[in-house]
C-alpha cells in the first residue's frame, strides 16, 4: 500500500531533499531508489538531509511520506526540533531509517506511529543535550531481513545515545507502546538518565518485544540499557517466538 493522493516523488538523485538552517514540512512524499553517483562503485543515495546551523532552533515536520531501498532515510544534524508522524512506512533502508544528532542543542524530537520493515536501524538518536524525546505507537518489523553490516548496532529497532560526561540531568525520554519483531537489539539506550520506557505519564503503555534468537548468530538483547541511572522500564512485553 503506497498510500492515496499525488505524491512528489524522489528517485535517482544523491539527495532528495537538503536543508540548511531552514524549517520545512514533507508531506505525501515518496523517497525510492536514490543513488550516489559520487562514489565508485555508486551507493544508495539519503531522503531528506538536514543540517541546522543557528543558534534558533528550525523545525522539521515529516508525515504521509514513504521512504524505501535507500542508504538513509532522514538524517537531521544541529539545532532541529524534529517530528516524524504517521508517515506510510520506511522499508529496506540499508543504513539508518531515522538518524538524528543534536549536538549540543536542547532539541524535541517526537517519533509516532511510524511502520519500518526490514531497516539496519529504525532509530538512532544522540547528542549531549537532548530536551523532550517521545517515540510512541511505532512498529517495527525485522522478519526476513539480511544482516549486511557487523557495525556495534547493526539490526535494531531504537538507540537513544548521550555522552557519559556532559549528559544533560533532565533530558525527558518515553519510548511506549512500540511494537518490534525480528531485530537483534530492541530498544538500546546509553547514559539517558530517567528514561522511561513501557509507560506514558498517565497510562501504562508497554513496548512488545518478539524476537527468535535461533534467527540471529550475534548475541541478543530485548531491552539493553547502558549507564542510565534513575531509567523507569515497567510493564514490557519480551517474548521468544521460536526455539
Amino acid at each position: 500500500d503506497s498510500g492515496s493522493g499525488i505524491r512528489i516523488e524522489f528517485a535517482d538523485v544523491n539527495i532528495g531533499i537538503m536543508a540548511v538552517s531552514s524549517s520545512f514540512s514533507v508531506d505525501h512524499g515518496h523517497f525510492h531508489d536514490l543513488v550516489n553517483y559520487n562514489l565508485i562503485p555508486a551507493q544508495k543515495g539519503i531522503g531528506i538531509s538536514a543540517v541546522g546551523l543557528l543558534s534558533t532552533p528550525n523545525s522539521i515536520l515529516v508525515e504521509g511520506t514513504l521512504f524505501e531501498r535507500i542508504h538513509s532515510g532522514i538524517e537531521v544534524r544541529g539545532n532541529y526540533n524534529t517530528s516524524v508522524l504517521g508517515n506510510y512506512y520506511f522499508r529496506e533502508i540499508e543504513n539508518c531509517a531515522i538518524s538524528i544528532n543534536n549536538g549540543n542543542y536542547l532539541n524535541d524530537i517526537l517519533i509516532v506511529n511510524n511502520p519500518f520493515r526490514r531497516n539496519n536501524i529504525g532509530i538512532n538518536i544522540s547528542g549531549s543535550n537532548l530536551n523532550l524525546v517521545s517515540i510512541l505507537d511505532n512498529e517495527f518489523v525485522n522478519t526476513d531481513f539480511i544482516e549486511t553490516s557487523t557495525s556495534s548496532f547493526h539490526n535494531t529497532a531504537m538507540t537513544i545515545q548521550m555522552p557519559v560526561t556532559t549528559a544533560r540531568l533532565n533530558t525527558e525520554v518515553n519510548i511506549s507502546n512500540n511494537t518490534i519483531t525480528d531485530y537483534r537489539i530492541g530498544i538500546h539506550a546509553s547514559n539517558v538518565p530517567n528514561i522511561s520506557i513501557g509507560s506514558k505519564p498517565t497510562l501504562v503503555a508497554p513496548n512488545q518485544i518478539f524476537f527468535g534468537q535461533d534467527v540471529f548468530n550475534d548475541f541478543h538483547h530485548g531491552i539493553w540499557l547502558e549507564g542510565c541511572n534513575g531509567a523507569k522500564v515497567q510493564d514490557n512485553e519480551i517474548t521468544q517466538i521460536n526455539p
